[in-house]
C-alpha cells in the first residue's frame, strides 16, 4: 500500500468509494464520464430520493441537475407521473436518452416512448441523430424481436417516397399511405406494356387474374412482400403463368407450363390455406383445358 491510501485511511476510515449507477455503466466515451460529473454533482438529493423510498428518479435528478420539486414543477403533473410510476432501469435509459438528444427531444414525447423499446432505441440510435421515425416506432410499434426497426423503415421509407407523414398519424393510416405510395412508385418504375393474354378463374371464393405485365408483377412483389417480379423474365417467355390470388385469402402463385405448382405464398412469404391449396388445383384443371401457355 502506497502512502497516499494509507493517510486517506487514517483520515477517512469510514469513507468508501462511490459506486457507479448502473444506468450509467452502458455508456461509454465522453457521455459516461458526463453524466459521472452530473451524477456527482446531484448526489445529495438522489441520496434523499433514495431514502424517500424513490430510487428511480436518481437519473432524472442527474440529468437535469435539480431537485425533484423542480422537475414536476417544470414537466408538468402528467409527464412527472409517469417518471415517478416508471422503474430505476426505464427512467436511466430515458435520461440517457434525453441527456445526448436534450435539444430535439422534450419529455413529453420521451415518456410516450413504451418502455420495452427504450434499450432498442439507446442502442440504435447511438450514432445518429434523433429522427422523428425512432420515436414513432417506439410509440406505435408491437412488443415483439424486431417490431421497433420495422416500423422505423416504414416510417423512413414513406418519408424516402415524398409522403408528408405525422407524427401523430395512427399505424394504419401510416401502412395506408406507406402501401400507396410504394405502389404508385412501382407503377411509375416498371413498365405497363402487356406481354401475355388476360385470364381470369374463379373457384370456391377464390379469384385468380394472370399477371400480364412487368408493372403487374411488380405491384404484387410490393403488395404481398415477396420476389414474385423476380419469376417476370420466365413469365415473359411463357415457362411460368403468374395468378394474383383475391377474395377468400390474398396469396401469389406461379405455374410451369406443364401445369405444376412453381410457387405458392401469401403475405411475406407465408404460408396459404388447404382451401387455396384445392382452389389452385382447379385452376390448373381449368389453364389445361383452356390450353393457356402464352
Amino acid at each position: 500500500m502506497t502512502m497516499k491510501p494509507q493517510i486517506a485511511d487514517s483520515l477517512f476510515p469510514d469513507w468508501t468509494v462511490p459506486a457507479q449507477p448502473d444506468w450509467i455503466k452502458g455508456v461509454s466515451g465522453g457521455e459516461r464520464y458526463a453524466l459521472l460529473n452530473r451524477w456527482s454533482y446531484m448526489v445529495g438529493p438522489i441520496r434523499q430520493a433514495e431514502m424517500d423510498g424513490l430510487p428511480q428518479l436518481g437519473p432524472i435528478i442527474a440529468v437535469m441537475g435539480q431537485r425533484p420539486e423542480k422537475i414536476r414543477a417544470k414537466l408538468g403533473r402528467a409527464v412527472w407521473r409517469k417518471i415517478h410510476h416508471a422503474t430505476l432501469a426505464t427512467n436511466g435509459t430515458r435520461a440517457v436518452l434525453w441527456w445526448r438528444w436534450q435539444d430535439r427531444l422534450d419529455w413529453a414525447d420521451l415518456v410516450e416512448i413504451k418502455p420495452c423499446h427504450l434499450r432498442k432505441i439507446n442502442r440504435e440510435c447511438r450514432g445518429r441523430y434523433w429522427t422523428d421515425g425512432a420515436w414513432y416506432a417506439g410509440r406505435m410499434a408491437p412488443a415483439t424481436a424486431g417490431g421497433w426497426r420495422w416500423l422505423r423503415d416504414i416510417y423512413e421509407d414513406s418519408r424516402h417516397m415524398g409522403v408528408r407523414v405525422n407524427p401523430r398519424w395512427s399505424l394504419a393510416r401510416l401502412q395506408k399511405e406507406h402501401d400507396a405510395a410504394g405502389r404508385r412508385e412501382a407503377a411509375a418504375r416498371h413498365s405497363p406494356a402487356k406481354w401475355a393474354v388476360p385470364y381470369r378463374f374463379e373457384a370456391d371464393g377464390f379469384h385468380f387474374e394472370r399477371l400480364i405485365s412487368d408493372q403487374d408483377m411488380g405491384m404484387e412483389g410490393h403488395a404481398m412482400r415477396h420476389c414474385v417480379a423476380g419469376f417476370a423474365r420466365q413469365a415473359r417467355s411463357g415457362k411460368l403463368l403468374i395468378f394474383r390470388i383475391t377474395g377468400a385469402q390474398r396469396a401469389t402463385v406461379s405455374l410451369t407450363a406443364a401445369g405444376h405448382v412453381h410457387d405458392l405464398k401469401s403475405y411475406a412469404n407465408g404460408r396459404v390455406s388447404f382451401d387455396c391449396k384445392q382452389a389452385v388445383q382447379k385452376l390448373i384443371q381449368a389453364v389445361k383445358a383452356d390450353r393457356l401457355t402464352t
